[in-house]
């Protein structure tokens, strides 16, 4: 690690000591080497565990420590290391995700694993500081400014619809639009800042998404539906989705010569895992900060900052300088949208086949 020439000696020797802490992490306790009586079977060893029962020697007396991680255990299924994993995911990732792939795995709790519990964490954070958060709201809301409008639209639908289940719906949600707006909003005054109903906008959505897809399919739009609000209500899975496309946008950007450690596709998936966990730890971490949460977006951690996290990760983990992390960082990214990009359009295709 190169240092400024101008920085006090103090300050350099302090930061190569950090920089050593970092590549070489938290190392394992040693024994002395004396032997120790097992306190369950009573056997006389001189190693870390028990050969007869394989009880470890480090067996302390039980204190509200113990108590909370026993707890913690039983609730998520966290046993050893899942502590240390979140303490090196914060200030050395990048070497961690290493040394978990070169083998040192005992001491790691395992990425999905970790994946999940944060996401239940997650949510329990934002359940105590953000509660309305996890209600689930229409993605726009319609003033009675725009009510003239919406009709006039909802007129035309119901002129260009092709089948009597779709123009049964637009009837009916014309006449729920005309008892709302006849109920509830003055006609002769149009306040700005009063909304719709809650059903009423439904209905509505529920109109473009019969037109736009899956209209010859009332079914497959329904499971559709149930398939979108299922993923945004598991942070995990939506997480979960991304991965292998930021892996293989990362396998390929990292293949290079210049690169010294190379990983396969599969090793890259631990890697993008180990760096979801290190960004929804912080997310957890800035709900209390923000005093609010974004649940149906990924991380409620800025863009730019998401980008700071992978190019401190990559620097790391393939030592490379930071202007090396930063500039491959963007290129994965760029690749990473358009490996998106391409996959929507199969997909798309493939739809457009099925409906015909």
């Amino acid at each position: 690690m190169r240092l400024p020439c101008s920085l006090p000696l103090p300050v350099k020797r302090a930061l190569r000591l950090f920089h050593v802490q970092q590549v070489r992490g938290i190392q394992a306790r040693q024994n002395d080497g004396q032997p120790c009586r097992c306190l369950n079977c009573g056997t006389t060893f001189a190693g870390n565990y028990c050969p007869r029962c394989g009880q470890s020697r480090n067996i302390q007396r039980y204190r509200f420590s113990s108590i909370l991680r026993k707890l913690a255990a039983a609730f998520f299924n966290i046993d050893h290391g899942f502590r240390r994993t979140l303490v090196e995911l914060i200030y050395r990732p990048g070497y961690l995700i290493d040394d978990f792939l070169r083998g040192k795995r005992v001491n790691y709790f395992q990425p999905f694993q970790t994946l999940f519990v944060l996401a239940a964490l997650y949510l329990m954070t934002v359940q105590l500081v953000d509660p309305s958060a996890l209600v689930k709201k229409t993605d726009k809301e319609l003033t009675a400014e725009e009510w003239t409008e919406m009709r006039k639209e909802l007129t035309d639908k119901l002129k260009q619809a092709d089948t009597d289940s779709e123009r049964r719906l637009v009837e009916e949600t014309l006449a729920l639009l005309d008892q709302q707006i006849g109920n509830q909003l003055p006609t002769d005054s149009v306040g700005a800042d009063q909304e719709l109903p809650t059903p009423l906008l439904s209905k509505i959505m529920r109109i473009d998404q019969w037109r736009e897809s899956f209209s010859r399919f009332p079914y497959l739009s329904r499971v559709w539906g149930l398939l979108e609000n299922w993923i945004k209500g598991n942070k995990a899975f939506s997480i979960l989705l991304t991965v292998p496309l930021f892996a293989m946008a990362s396998w390929c950007v990292f293949r290079r010569k210049s690169i010294r450690r190379h990983y396969n596709l599969t090793e890259h998936v631990f890697i993008q895992t180990f760096i979801a966990c290190q960004i929804l730890l912080l997310s957890i971490l800035a709900v209390p900060v923000n005093g609010q949460a974004a649940v149906n977006d990924l991380y409620d951690v800025p863009v730019v900052c998401i980008y700071l996290l992978f190019c401190y990760d990559h620097c790391q983990l393939y030592r490379i300088s930071a202007w090396r992390s930063c500039r491959y960082t963007l290129l994965m990214f760029f690749l990473s949208l358009l490996i998106l990009i391409l996959g929507a359009l199969v997909i798309v295709g493939i739809a457009y086949l099925l409906l015909l």
